[in-house]
């Protein structure tokens, strides 16, 4: 086996196979195009014998998949493929939702993380509905000449369609009119359209008057194709109602008579809803991966750029034996490397944190505290790097006393973001203002306005999303993971609070957080200030490390 040594193939197995997917699914990683596997999950094992693939799954072997996936594969781009079988052990058939999500090494090999999900149970469900449909349609066309049999027997069967936790009708072809519909069709339609009180107010009405559909005409199109072609037609829908988006998956299956003619179509429905969630939350998280593999790269190149460049200029200093001469051009180069050295703490600070407040682990150690005094000493403790940039900061607070329970280091963190937000988008000779105000008796409002560049509306809710740069083309004082603005508004949520922005292009944005006023801090007293202090000085190291001064 081969070192490991590519950046991107260890990104992958860190954030792809460090733990379980879900309880039907797996994730594997394999290099493009002999399919040798470099990482698994703990369930690819059992996935792989449910696929019929006989292998240990041993890290550097070469994956034979099935032909369906195999095809999937030679296609190259990321996609999604539904209803994949695959042959298991003793003649078992399972179903599989595929997801393949593409990643290329710059000059080096190409990876693909393999997600499988197991779709068999639903595969069944409609299996099961189908059957009972042909049973249906033989004994509507049955013919026999005993009324009361047969009407024992169609009651039975439509009670039994009715118990189906699927939307179940069936619609004359030429006509559309509805012949048939289940309870939860029923109930469906009778919640759209409030006149539907019974079902006879809808049996022998038109089926695509009450469903759903962007572009009627063409779908009705698709299922004449469908017909023409003797195959049934999935038609997908998405949808919102009472501020909730639904999707539906529903499959139009042509019923033939004695003669080979289509009589009547079955409407099959299903709520795909969670499905659909769980794939797009999926699609989600590959996403902000990949995001954060862009973005960490890009966070770690240049400061690595400067403090290599730093290194190789002392080297020729020495090699010149003039350390002397440049002593000061030496103190600059040294200041710039520290400084990096922050900015590269900060970066991993940063992804540790993140992680740990999403996954519940990220705890307040509060005490009561007069806020008045603490944004005071902050405000204090910015003003070099604010006078150095040109710009002045004032701290105008509504009262002079204001004891609010808070875990000082994280309230300091979350200011001092805010803070270094508004100096990066702001020019010299511009201000930049704290107000703390009262809301009411239970909250307390902090603020900061700068009077920068301002920030679109329409991009004013995801700016506190995960990787988010929404002025990617600045230049590079506005550089940045964008785990900044989403680590301060989790910290106000962890107390309590809330944080939001307003703006408006060429005139400022405003960031106000908004805490609950009240006592009993999880400790009592408060730390020594001097060592507060210090700790401060380091913080603000650490958070002004990418504004270059």
């Amino acid at each position: 086996m081969e070192e490991l040594n590519t950046p991107l193939l260890e990104f992958l197995l860190r954030n792809y196979c460090g733990a379980d997917t879900i309880d039907n699914g797996s994730t594997a990683i394999v290099e493009y195009p002999d399919c040798r596997l470099w990482g698994h999950d703990s369930h690819f094992r059992d996935t792989l014998q449910l696929l019929g693939m006989e292998t240990d799954a041993s890290v550097g072997t070469c994956l034979e998949f099935p032909p369906e996936i195999a095809g999937l594969l030679e296609r190259g781009a990321s996609v999604h493929e539904t209803g994949l079988a695959a042959p298991g052990p003793e003649g078992t058939i399972t179903y599989w939702d595929v997801t393949l999500k593409r990643f290329l090494e710059q000059e080096g090999p190409e990876y693909l993380v393999v997600t499988f999900f197991d779709a068999t149970a639903r595969e069944e469900e409609r299996d099961r509905l189908i059957g009972e449909t042909r049973d249906m349609r033989s004994l509507l066309n049955s013919g026999r000449s005993e009324p009361d049999e047969e009407s024992r027997e169609f009651t039975a069967l439509q009670e039994s369609v009715d118990e189906i936790s699927l939307y179940y009708a069936s619609f004359d072809y030429k006509t559309k009119a509805i012949i048939f519909l289940n309870r939860f069709s029923f109930q469906a339609f009778s919640e759209e359209w409030p006149e539907i009180r019974t079902e006879a107010d809808v049996i022998g009405k038109n089926f695509f008057n009450y469903y759903r559909a962007e572009d009627l005409e063409t779908l009705l199109q698709d299922i004449d194709e469908a017909v023409a072609n003797g195959e049934s037609y999935l038609h997908k829908l998405e949808f919102t109602k009472d501020g909730v988006t639904y999707h539906t998956k529903t499959i139009f299956q042509p019923v033939m008579n004695g003669q080979g003619e289509v009589e009547k179509i079955i409407a099959l429905g299903i709520d795909i809803s969670d499905e659909e969630m769980a794939n797009r939350s999926m699609e989600k998280l590959l996403k902000d991966q990949e995001d954060l593999f862009i973005n960490t790269s890009h966070e770690l190149k240049t400061p690595l750029t400067v403090i290599m460049s730093g290194a190789q200029l002392l080297d020729l200093y020495v090699e010149k034996e003039c350390l002397n001469e440049v002593r000061e051009e030496i103190r600059d180069v040294n200041k710039r490397t520290v400084g990096n050295c922050y900015r590269l703490n900060r970066l991993i600070n940063n992804i540790l944190d993140i992680s740990k407040i999403e996954s519940g682990l990220s705890e307040l150690q509060t005490a009561d505290y007069n806020i008045v005094d603490m944004i005071d000493r902050i405000v204090d403790s910015v003003t070099e790097y604010t006078k150095s940039e040109g710009i002045r900061i004032v701290f105008d607070p509504e009262v002079e006393e204001l004891i609010l329970p808070v875990d000082i280091v994280k309230f300091d963190r979350m200011l001092l973001n805010l803070i270094s937000n508004a100096i990066k988008f702001s020019v010299p000779g511009e201000e930049i203002f704290i107000r703390l105000e009262r809301k009411n008796a239970q909250t307390v409002c902090i603020s900061v306005r700068d009077e920068g560049i301002g920030i679109d509306p329409d991009n004013l809710e995801s700016i506190f999303n995960k990787f988010v740069q929404v002025n990617r083309n600045l230049n590079r004082t506005a550089e940045g993971t964008g785990l900044g603005l989403p680590i301060a508004k989790s910290l106000a949520e962890l107390h309590g609070g809330t944080i939001r922005a307003e703006s408006t292009l060429g005139r400022g944005s405003t960031f106000t957080i908004e805490l609950p006023i009240g006592t009993g801090g999880t400790r009592s007293g408060q730390p020594p200030m001097s060592n507060r202090d210090m700790d401060r000085d380091q913080l603000i190291k650490y958070e002004f490390s990418d504004i270059y001064l």
